[in-house]
């Protein structure tokens, strides 16, 4: 069993490896992925505001060796204080993803917009203040494949977003993101993450979900693990598996955590998770909860991991004295699988956005709430005046590197600027303001001039974040959690609740 701690160190990054800033000692991940569902059928279940249920958890990790997790799924709105304490007290550091369910860029269809920002920074705000938060993930295998690549401009846009976010509230909180290991995209998304000479837009870490590495009888070669990490030779951020842990073979004996925090890897591994804490309908349980009294149930490969998890990684690595020369990558061209031209990118605008509603002359009226019959209207009408009009104000074209001005305002805020430019092109006539299936308004004099809206240096967001405390709640914005783009440019799918 650990030490119980009060306060954990802080972890930092140089060059590719992350240290423990007190001891200087260079810090490997012996992490585990927990989202338990607790009999939850909902997707909102939020485990670290489940103090009780992390108080029976915490112990089962302490046992496993267990430095580090990985939650999915978080509420912002909730309060976390207790099961944050309870994991920092155990020697547990945090490592949180900040997309969920309902605000997550679509790979098929992707947008990083002010809503989508403004939930990320909800996530930062509620989570800021604890010690033992390590890094947010701004995404989590968004590109997947060859047909979905302009996907990772806006989650570079988000890692920007985010560390801009950071910097401005003085956090020191690592961003990462996580890919699916797929052979065809790789290479050139381990590539755009870690270059540009904007060092905001550059992620701080590298994390791999891989499974590479099933069965006993496996190795270091056979697995694959030794072509897996050839691109990251020489990298100047650290890597880590963000996931691992094939299930095809029973028990799993996490045989492969010797090579990753051994000699084979451990020179460009930073460790990793395993997935995952417990079982699920995948079946890559560590432990199972009894469904009636959700008490915990061992499975054997829980104690094969906290076996594999006392091995002790030997490197000579000191945070003083490792002074690397690493540079960022060069980022990769345009192609017909890479469909991303790295550009310096502007970050999500609210203040923008809202100066640009108030230039506007025809809107859409405040207060109409998304049905599937505005929804689906909305998404005609808006289809139909593109073809007409033009909308390269709130489009992209993520090949060229071209973004809309208002590409990242809202979904209403974009389909009203493209209906105020409509009624202007037809003289103003009222008939190109309205609408039998959602309300629009006519505003004769508006608070701005179009031509003065422009975005500002630093976007205003609700960005203050919530000091720790063990009886209030964390006071969030709220914003519609139900809203999501289909294929169509401008049609918001309506999450079935």
């Amino acid at each position: 069993m650990g030490t119980v701690k009060c306060e954990l160190d802080k972890i930092v990054i140089k060059g590719n490896k992350f240290f423990n800033s007190r001891t200087g000692d260079q810090f490997f991940f012996k992490g585990v992925d927990y989202q338990p569902r607790n009999g939850e059928l909902k997707e909102e279940y939020d485990p670290l505001a489940d103090i009780n249920a992390c108080r029976r958890d915490i112990e089962e990790l302490r046992l496993m060796g267990v430095n580090s997790i990985r939650v999915y799924r978080t509420d912002s709105s909730k309060n976390h204080d207790e099961c944050m304490k309870e994991f920092e007290k155990a020697g547990i550091y945090v490592l949180l993803d900040l997309p969920n369910p309902h605000y997550s860029i679509n790979r098929v269809n992707p947008y990083f917009d002010t809503e989508m920002a403004q939930n990320f920074i909800n996530k930062i705000n509620a989570f800021a203040n604890f010690n033992n938060v390590i890094a947010f993930l701004v995404g989590n295998e968004v590109t997947n494949d060859s047909t979905n690549t302009p996907a990772s401009a806006f989650v570079k846009i988000a890692a920007k977003t985010v560390k801009s976010h950071l910097k401005r509230i003085n956090r020191n909180i690592h961003v990462g993101y996580a890919d699916n290991d797929d052979e065809t995209i790789r290479e050139y998304m381990i590539n755009y993450f870690n270059c540009g000479d904007d060092p905001e837009a550059r992620i701080d870490f590298y994390g791999v979900n891989t499974y590479r590495w099933c069965g006993k009888d496996t190795t270091f070669k056979s697995s694959g693990f030794e072509q897996m990490v050839l691109p990251f030779k020489d990298y100047s951020i650290p890597v880590i598996l963000t996931e691992f842990g094939c299930n095809k073979f029973r028990p799993r004996d996490f045989h492969e955590v010797k090579s990753i925090l051994g000699s084979d890897l451990n020179e460009i591994l930073s460790g990793g998770f395993v997935y995952e804490y417990t079982q699920e309908d995948n079946d890559y349980g560590l432990v199972e909860l009894d469904p009636n009294t959700q008490e915990i149930i061992k499975h054997i490969d829980s104690k094969y991991l906290a076996e594999a998890y006392k091995f002790e990684p030997k490197t000579n690595y000191k945070l003083d004295k490792y002074n690397p020369k690493l540079s960022p990558a060069q980022c990769p061209e345009p192609d017909e699988i890479w469909k991303v031209k790295n550009v310096k990118q502007t970050i999500p605008d609210d203040s923008f956005c809202k100066c640009a509603m108030d230039s506007l002359k025809c809107r859409i009226a405040p207060g109409v709430k998304l049905s599937n019959t505005v929804n689906e209207s909305l998404g005609k009408n808006i289809d139909f005046l593109c073809s007409k009009i033009g909308c390269e104000e709130i489009s992209h074209d993520t090949k060229k590197g071209i973004y809309g001005p208002y590409s990242f305002c809202s979904p209403l805020e974009r389909a009203s600027i493209v209906l105020n430019k409509n009624y202007l092109k037809n003289k103003e006539s009222k008939e190109a303001c309205r609408n039998n299936e959602f309300s629009l308004k006519i505003i004769e004099s508006p608070k701005y001039s179009f031509e003065k809206c422009s975005p500002i240096s630093t976007p205003t967001f609700d960005s203050k974040p919530e000091e720790p405390t063990s009886s209030t709640q964390t006071n969030i914005k709220k914003i519609s959690k139900n809203q999501k783009w289909n294929k169509k440019l401008f049609i918001i799918k309506i999450k079935k609740i």
